[in-house]
């Protein structure tokens, strides 16, 4: 894809793997960074399952309301967290997972960074951790505005 003209990489139809372009590495390194970003705390989530259900129990969205679900939450939170980035990773339906991911990158937000609710060192460190989320959130707008880029499955089956 090339940014730079405003076309995306859905209606690339001359671009092969063996012509690809600076733009197309870029966005292979942002895929691998978002997988680094968020795949080893999925895993953690995964291998401590229980401990992350019951932290999530213990949540609640802004304005004290409930988190409805916790258990299936978690589920969910875990899935999203270890599947996603390795969709990104291989460029499989990049567009709808980083949808996703922003989705999920929301919910975060909103059950564990409200930094507005907190004092001193925790508040610090959480509107840290809210405004990092905004920017994690803008690199998943860029990726489904640009899609993978010609170095994934998602060119591949384009190509086919």
């Amino acid at each position: 894809m090339n940014f730079r003209e405003g076309k995306a990489s859905e209606t690339m139809s001359n671009n092969s793997l063996g012509s690809i372009k600076s733009d197309d590495i870029a966005l292979l390194l942002g895929r691998i960074a978002m997988v680094v970003f968020f795949l080893p705390s999925g895993l953690s989530k995964l291998f401590n399952f229980a401990r992350f259900a019951a932290g999530l129990s213990a949540k609640t969205f802004p304005f004290g309301l409930p988190l409805p679900f916790p258990d299936v939450l978690a589920v969910a939170a875990v899935t999203i967290e270890v599947v996603g980035p390795l969709l990104i990773l291989i460029g499989l339906q990049t567009r709808w997972v980083a949808l996703l991911m922003v989705a999920f990158v929301v919910m975060a937000s909103l059950t564990s960074h409200r930094y507005w609710e907190m004092e001193g060192q925790l508040r610090q460190f959480n509107q840290s951790g809210f405004y990092k989320n905004l920017g994690v959130i803008g690199g998943f707008l860029f990726l489904y505005a640009g899609g993978a880029g010609v170095i994934s499955l998602d060119a591949l089956r384009r190509r086919r």
